[in-house]
């Protein structure tokens, strides 16, 4: 793998770890100590991955984030932390290496830094900066390319993105379509026709109430009125908290004890309208 990597930090540590183990793989690597030394050598030659601590991102660092950002938006900044710091998502930062670090996730993390500068349009990168999913686009990488050119696993890395990420917004769907070279009308199609597959974010419980002719007749809208009223659901079809989002579906199958309510791959039937808190409230 031939591959140039920048490391912005003034730790013996993580220069070391870098010429150690990503030199034997066939990449370039050359550190620097500020921000403002990084920039010069970027007037004079681009890197695919740049390592920065993440404490001078908060002083001389910042500014060379927010100009990589805007002036080389195909190289992947990732930012080195201690494990006792507490951080906020960064603009411009796709990924995040914690400290002390073994060789082999210095590598992995390298490796998906890389294939996302090298894999991911800029457009695509500059789309899906500000997604709440951000922090786990190097993992996606690593599905994508666990199966990249394989259209046939279309399902798979689909299951795959959706577990990981909760959901198949546009973004995620444009990059397994470049991935595994699969139109993006084509993943629509697939994303659309399975009920299992959501394009919309989802609560760490999801509520799928039947509003099928028998449930109805078993005050079914009763029971959903209360259920978005209790979670104050009004006007959103997810909780502020993520906990919980819900939706309406035709029928589940099962008439005869209606009214039927599920939660993940619970089956709650002859539901009470009363009932319903007691129930939610053995989800956390």
């Amino acid at each position: 793998m031939e591959g140039k990597v920048l490391v912005v930090d003034d730790d013996s540590y993580v220069i070391e770890s870098c010429g150690k183990v990503l030199v034997p793989e066939g990449f370039l690597v050359r550190a620097v100590t500020d921000g403002h030394e990084a920039m010069e050598i970027f007037f004079c030659d681009t890197y695919d991955v740049v390592f920065i601590n993440y404490e001078k991102i908060h002083n001389d660092g910042s500014n060379l984030v927010r100009w990589l950002h805007r002036k080389y938006p195909d190289t992947c900044v990732v930012a080195v932390v201690d494990t006792n710091h507490e951080f906020v998502k960064t603009e411009g930062i796709l990924d995040y290496l914690t400290k002390p670090f073994s060789l082999e996730i210095l590598l992995q993390t390298t490796k998906r830094a890389f294939y996302l500068s090298k894999q991911f349009a800029p457009s695509i990168k500059k789309e899906i900066k500000t997604a709440q999913y951000v922090d786990k686009l190097g993992e996606l990488a690593i599905i994508v390319n666990k199966y990249k050119g394989k259209p046939a696993m279309l399902l798979e890395v689909l299951r795959q993105a959706q577990a990981l990420i909760g959901y198949l917004p546009e973004e995620v769907q444009k990059i397994i379509s470049k991935g595994l070279k699969i139109p993006v009308s084509e993943i629509h199609s697939v994303v659309s026709f399975y009920p299992s597959f959501t394009m919309k974010p989802r609560g760490r419980h999801h509520i799928k109430v039947c509003m099928g002719p028998a449930c109805i007749a078993k005050k079914a809208e009763t029971l959903l009125k209360n259920l978005t009223a209790g979670l104050n659901l009004q006007d959103s079809d997810i909780t502020e908290d993520m906990r919980f989002s819900y939706e309406k579906v035709f029928c589940v199958g099962a008439c005869s004890d209606a009214p039927v309510m599920e939660i993940d791959d619970d089956s709650h039937t002859r539901v009470e309208v009363d009932k319903v808190d007691e129930i939610l409230k053995a989800y956390n």
